[in-house]
């Protein structure tokens, strides 16, 4: 848009009061309207109460965890549900494999790494000679390090990262829910009571197997939760 001015007076505003501003029906963007609505839902969820501070008074001479009294007013919570040991054949965390390719490899194995349970791409390949950990369809993926939530269940063969732990659930049906739980704010609160370590945060094996899961959790039948952040949703969503 070009204003014109007349000498000493500055730009004539009648020309952008008479300008046309191009306005959008209400078709416009209608082809993304039923996936925005659908991120738009993901972020809505049952809440709850954040304890800002507490104050609780415990005989240390009688609990066997420290780190478990300081880590939550009401360690309780950790006995509501099975333990995941119950429910799974076998609990596997990756390792170091060889015959790594930053390339596609012909008969490769993806790596799932934490990116990769966080919604990324897979940026690794294994071939099968590098002895990798395998997951297959239906076992859950959980990260081992830090304090994001990260949890997936695999949605084929794929070789398993070190920093990342394998569910080989008996019940594979029971996958995406166990995944929506452990992405969703009761699993995120409970991991971060059996985290240890401070520079790096991590969840040891002993502590992931007692990991308290309610039922209802497993039978949930809605579809696995995008753990992807938000703005990465919408920069994919509006620019693909």
């Amino acid at each position: 848009m070009n204003l014109v001015a007349i000498q000493g007076q500055g730009p004539d505003h009648s020309q952008a009061e008479q300008f046309p501003i191009p306005v959008h029906d209400d078709t416009w963007g209608s082809p993304l309207r039923s996936e925005l609505e659908t991120i738009e839902r993901s972020t809505r969820g049952d809440e709850e109460e954040a304890v800002e501070t507490w104050w609780r008074t415990v005989d240390l001479q009688l609990e066997t965890e420290w780190r478990i009294v300081l880590a939550t007013p009401n360690p309780a919570v950790l006995q509501d549900g099975e333990p995941l040991e119950a429910i799974c054949s076998e609990i596997v965390r990756g390792r170091p494999a060889g015959h790594l390719s930053s390339m596609d490899l012909p008969g490769g194995i993806p790596v799932a790494d934490i990116r990769v349970l966080g919604g990324g791409t897979a940026r690794r390949w294994v071939s099968p000679e590098g002895n990798p950990i395998v997951a297959n369809e239906g076992d859950v993926l959980v990260a081992a390090v830090g304090t994001r939530a990260h949890a997936r269940a695999a949605a084929g063969v794929c070789a398993v990262d070190k920093n990342v732990y394998a569910l080989r659930l008996i019940d594979a049906d029971q996958g995406p829910g166990l995944a929506r739980y452990l992405n969703g704010q009761a699993g995120y609160a409970r991991r971060q009571i059996l985290l240890s370590g401070v520079t790096v945060p991590a969840l040891k094996k002993t502590d992931l197997s007692r990991f308290p899961v309610p039922g209802s959790a497993l039978t949930d039948s809605r579809p696995e939760v995008d753990t992807r952040p938000l703005a990465i949703q919408l920069e994919r969503l509006l620019w693909s």
